[in-house]
């Protein structure tokens, strides 16, 4: 409790002032007489229904905390007080503009289905949400939203944690007065039974575009609210969820007419793998990693993804006797089945290999030495697929990139906000902390920064 005490004097000071609008101004066009040069755009976009109702913001929280795994945790706990105030807040200006003594916080809560592309180029169905702020006061009414958020989730690998089938994360750092698009990765939602494309940056870019498109007309077709006439597009993610941000960043500022018209304005990355390569070599050079999911994640997409490259090199080839023999098997299955969580999966790899002390694994027990030997095929498949999702490397921003990250991160090491700062050092804005509390404390920790930030 008194770390909570501090964490919530630390929030209160650092962004005291930073409250959102609540709502359009009085001086705005009435919503009916709004249109906006993305309109024409999302015309022919196709999308279909899958749940939509209102969810009380009490509601949404706890049960986005619920799934979480650190309910208990101080930040936690910030995040909640923070996220109900900054509700009450909003609802308390709309029943002022209003003239009512009393409003009610909530948010429209709509899943749904849109087309997009798989890793072969082909039409494939995927799934998304959409939430947007409404308030009761004798009925519910939609709020105009003051900006749009496309927000790709952190890595998971249960389907229930995905977007589409729950309240999340994301939902509780960025909802308020904005329209928040939460995509599904493939291998998620109604695309459950496909392999995850994890770290395949362009093709996550891709898909979470063709969401934002869809999730866009679902809100406009969906709500009697509108965009604000001074709306503007932020792109925001944290862990995976941050390296895909910054792909859809660098797909926006490589079609700067896209980027244009639906006003891009920046993008916030938390702690994001940017660089895989060198991700994967700090892995090897440490020999211990605490999120060791990662590893047959990474290796069955790729495998997934660019089957050529690994045409005659099986899967076991990769691991150790004893993983290929005695585990592989079984991870594959806990992985596809999308029925546990990345807590699960990685508990057992601590029960399985022990040495770590049941916090990392030793990569050397789990990958065989031929996979961590920089001169063999092995080597050489898996890093030129990580390779060609390098986001420090062959384009150039144009917006800028906020990036946040801690020397502490057991999980995505800090050298990759190093990396990104130093290919584009006119453009990276990187806040970086020193916690000691590794890499979940450092997003949830982002996550408290981002539920005062002014957008």
């Amino acid at each position: 409790m008194k770390d909570f005490k501090h964490l919530l004097l630390f929030a209160a000071i650092l962004f005291a002032g930073l409250l959102p609008t609540a709502c359009s101004s009085d001086d705005d066009e009435k919503t009916s007489e709004r249109s906006f040069v993305i309109d024409e755009q999302v015309q022919n976009v196709e999308y279909e229904i899958i749940t939509d109702k209102i969810v009380r913001a009490d509601e949404l929280v706890d049960e986005a905390i619920s799934r979480a795994g650190v309910a208990g945790s101080s930040e936690i706990q910030l995040l909640r007080t923070m996220f109900l105030s900054k509700q009450q807040d909003i609802a308390n200006a709309y029943a002022e503009q209003l003239g009512v003594s009393l409003a009610v916080m909530g948010f429209r809560s709509v899943s749904y289905a849109y087309w997009s592309v798989d890793e072969r180029g082909e039409a494939i169905k995927l799934s998304a949400r959409a939430l947007w702020g409404s308030c009761m006061t004798s009925q519910w009414n939609d709020i105009d939203p003051a900006c749009i958020v496309l927000f790709p989730h952190y890595t998971i690998t249960a389907n229930s944690e995905s977007p589409s089938q729950s309240h999340t994360y994301e939902a509780i750092a960025a909802c308020g007065d904005n329209l928040l698009i939460l995509p599904d990765y493939i291998g998620f939602g109604v695309a459950k039974d496909r392999t995850q494309p994890y770290i395949n940056h362009n093709l996550c870019a891709q898909n979470c575009i063709d969401a934002l498109k869809a999730g866009y007309k679902v809100f406009r077709d969906l709500s009697e609210a509108s965009l604000a006439e001074t709306y503007k597009l932020c792109v925001v993610g944290a862990s995976q969820g941050g390296g895909n941000a910054l792909a859809i960043h660098k797909w926006l500022d490589t079609h700067d007419g896209f980027a244009t018209d639906w006003r891009f304005d920046y993008s916030m990355c938390c702690a994001g793998p940017y660089s895989p390569t060198l991700t994967y070599d700090k892995y090897f050079e440490l020999n211990s990693l605490a999120d060791p999911c990662v590893l047959p994640l990474t290796l069955q997409a790729m495998r997934n993804v660019a089957p050529a490259y690994f045409e005659h090199l099986p899967e076991s080839d990769f691991y150790t006797a004893d993983y290929a023999a005695n585990h592989m098997a079984e991870m594959n299955q806990m992985i596809t089945s999308k029925e546990y969580t990345t807590g699960e999966i990685n508990a057992k790899f601590f029960e399985w290999y022990p040495a770590g002390g049941g916090h990392a694994v030793r990569l050397t027990d789990i990958l065989s030495a031929e996979a961590l030997n920089t001169n063999s095929v092995l080597y050489e498949a898996l890093f030129k697929c990580l390779k060609e999702n390098d986001l420090t490397q062959s384009w150039q921003p144009i917006h800028t990139i906020n990036i946040y990250h801690d020397k502490s991160d057991d999980v995505v090491p800090y050298a990759n906000a190093e990396a990104l700062q130093k290919a584009f050092p006119d453009k990276v804005v990187l806040t970086a902390t020193n916690t000691g509390g590794g890499h979940t404390r450092s997003c949830l920790l982002w996550m408290v920064q981002l539920m005062s930030h002014k957008w």
